[in-house]
């Protein structure tokens, strides 16, 4: 997810610098240095910049979604053949998944939180729903005011139609929030990963456990697990592209998370619920609808896709 989102930040880039691909891989590089230093220099430092960048970003999604959807069918949107459903369509849904992927890395701060159990459902849940609704309006809105043709093959289709809504200057409005939105999204991803091999060296799980697992004793940030981060996310990023990322990244993860689901019935049966502490909704339904939903967008990856999954 690190190197997915700098190469995204440096691919927006591209609307206001003229770089080429070996250029766009430095500067996703050199975005990722300075996030990697200031999540190094005070973990308050990289929350700050998660507040300021989430305000940042709304502003102009919110604009695109006001105006666009009140705009008229861009050529060629209507009409649109809808194909059949198939390991095609949980492809699509595994490209879609990784944008809501943020959801898993809040749990890795609960260790921070006074009540997790309490806390982190609504938080998810509330973040979720949230990032659905805007998600969407903002895509049904895109549809609206560029063809079809042309969103099939841009890489910035926000800045295309925030140029058709509110001219050139639009397009440099807009592009500046995706960016600043990818920028926090960014800084996010760095900040919470940093906390599985911080925590996974504590417990003398990794190699070199003792390296990862330590807090600098000034700053008291997980300073080397940043930098075990970073460097294994610049090794990524002139690896691949931002669709091979994401791709590779949220198959994988959906191994896990199916694995995790189908854990919350052995985690019932050798610990049955007791009062007071976190149970999941309308068990056993749930985590059946989970599982099932997991193994279909794998087995969708591996049927069209089998030499990347």
């Amino acid at each position: 997810s690190v190197a997915a989102q700098a190469i995204a930040f440096a691919t927006y880039a591209q609307f206001f610098l003229p770089i080429s691909g070996i250029q766009q891989k430095l500067l996703a590089v050199a975005v990722l240095a300075f996030i990697l230093v200031m999540n190094v220099i005070s973990t308050k430092c990289g929350g700050v910049i998660q507040i300021l960048a989430t305000v940042g970003k709304l502003i102009p999604v919110i604009a695109i979604i006001c105006f666009g959807l009140f705009s008229g069918a861009a050529p060629g949107a209507a009409g649109m053949e809808v194909p059949q459903a198939g390991a095609g369509f949980g492809v699509a849904i595994l490209g879609t998944l990784w944008a809501y992927d943020g959801w898993i890395s809040v749990t890795n701060m609960a260790g921070e939180l006074k009540n997790p159990a309490k806390t982190l459902p609504r938080v998810i849940s509330f973040g979720v729903a949230a990032v659905i609704l805007i998600y969407a309006l903002f895509n049904v809105a895109i549809f609206k005011i560029l063809p079809l043709d042309v969103v099939a093959v841009s890489s910035t289709p926000g800045a295309q139609a925030a140029e058709v809504l509110f001219g050139k200057g639009g397009g440099i409005f807009l592009t500046a929030g995706i960016m600043v939105s990818v920028f926090g999204a960014l800084n996010g991803y760095l900040m919470t990963a940093a906390r599985v091999p911080q925590a996974m060296g504590e417990r003398d799980q990794l190699p070199f456990s003792r390296i990862l697992g330590r807090v600098h004793p000034r700053l008291r940030t997980p300073a080397n697990a940043l930098i075990f981060q970073s460097l294994l996310a610049v090794v990524y990023i002139f690896s691949g592209t931002f669709n091979t990322l994401t791709d590779l990244l949220v198959f994988v993860l959906w191994i896990f998370f199916t694995m995790g689901v189908f854990g919350v019935f052995l985690l019932r049966k050798k610990n049955p619920p007791q009062e007071g502490r976190y149970r999941v909704p309308l068990y056993p339904i749930t985590p059946i609808v989970g599982i099932v939903g997991g193994i279909y967008i794998l087995i969708s990856t591996i049927v069209s896709d089998p030499v990347r999954s």
